[in-house]
């Protein structure tokens, strides 16, 4: 048997092996701590390089493998993972802070250092940006749940500053929920492009479309009730007073109906009652504003300068349907007397259009 010595090859390496089995690399006195304990002023330690590809094809790699990434977040990747068959390679540090959840993607939670967070982008525009999902709150014992804003100049709210809201969809396009307390008390206003829309006061007091409301809802413009729908008024007890009808069924008009304290209709206001014409149906009527009742009527032409309140008026027996100013005795012809005299005035009018009877 022949021995073949390489004392070149010996003096080259400047190791030492210590009786508890440490390595030293350039140190003769080895940690006792250290399995392996390599030192030196002038060169590092060269682990395995490999892109973010190369890595994925590492079959099973046990817990602790540690590589350097190359290629899309280059840095340290330790595998976390106790299961070979499902690694979990976590970025250990490169220059700037990643934080990675157990799926392992660098990409799902990143600092920027410019002050953004980004979960699930790695170009945060803001404090926190949340790309492609949900913010989730779980209601969980002894949890806080809350979510809290302070935005210190809030705009389209009523009554001082407070927290909100913002959401914006594209340049100027903007809408606001928004908190505020001050001299109109507590208040939660719902804006956009800083106009206040729906505001909510402490009192409970509701205004839309802008503006502060005094009474329980207070709609600045106009309502709509659309498909049928209607309008109930109730007092106390759940008894109706008053119900309107935008319709009563698909080919009816409105209707407005008021109920006595028994619950009966007491009065009826029909669109279309029967043949399609109004009507008002009660069981007293009441006009305070006058006490004649008065018809409209054509006068014949040389009659209609002369005509003044209280005086009689004909038929005239020339012109069929206009009257004229009485002008003899015990005239059989006479139909009434003209409204107004006294400063009476007229409490009923009636008329029926476009005929004789409405002056035509």
């Amino acid at each position: 048997m022949k021995y073949l010595l390489l004392p070149a090859l010996l003096l080259s390496i400047h190791f030492s092996l210590q009786a508890q089995e440490n390595v030293g690399i350039g140190t003769s006195s080895p940690d006792p701590s250290a399995l392996l304990h390599v030192s030196s002023t002038t060169k590092g330690v060269l682990l395995p390089t490999m892109t973010d590809g190369q890595k994925a094809g590492i079959i099973n790699p046990p817990r602790g493998l540690l590589i350097y990434q190359t290629n899309s977040i280059p840095g340290f990747y330790v595998n976390k993972s106790a299961v070979p068959a499902s690694p979990n390679w976590s970025l250990v540090s490169e220059g700037i802070n990643y934080w990675s959840p157990m799926t392992g993607n660098p990409a799902n939670i990143y600092n920027s250092n410019t002050g953004n967070i980004g979960f699930g982008t790695n170009s945060p525009s803001e404090k926190v940006h949340i790309q492609n999902g949900k913010l989730f709150l779980s209601r969980v014992a002894n949890t806080n749940n809350d979510i809290v804003f302070n935005m210190p100049a809030p705009q389209g709210i009523l009554g001082g500053e407070g927290q909100g809201i913002q959401f914006q969809v594209a340049g100027a396009d903007r809408g606001y929920v928004n908190f505020s307390t001050g001299i109109l008390g507590n208040m939660l206003t719902l804006s956009s492009n800083s106009n206040a829309n729906l505001s909510i006061g402490n009192n409970g007091n509701v205004s839309v479309g802008g503006g502060l409301g005094s009474e329980l809802l207070t709609v600045f413009g106009n309502a709509l009730i659309r498909n049928e729908g209607s309008l109930f008024l109730e007092k106390t007890g759940g008894n109706r007073t008053v119900e309107i009808k935008s319709s009563e069924s698909g080919a009816d008009g409105a209707s407005i109906l008021l109920y006595n304290n028994a619950g009966l209709v007491t009065i009826e206001m029909d669109a279309d009652f029967g043949d399609g014409d109004g009507r008002v149906i009660t069981s007293e009527l009441q006009i305070r504003g006058g006490s004649d009742l008065a018809e409209k009527f054509d006068l014949i032409p040389e009659d209609e300068k002369n005509i003044r309140p209280g005086m009689l008026v004909s038929i005239d027996e020339n012109l069929e349907g206009q009257l004229c100013i009485t002008k003899v005795a015990a005239d059989t012809k006479i139909v009434g007397v003209v409204s107004g005299a006294n400063g009476i005035k007229t409490g009923m009018l009636m008329g029926q259009q476009e005929s004789i009877a409405d002056g035509k």
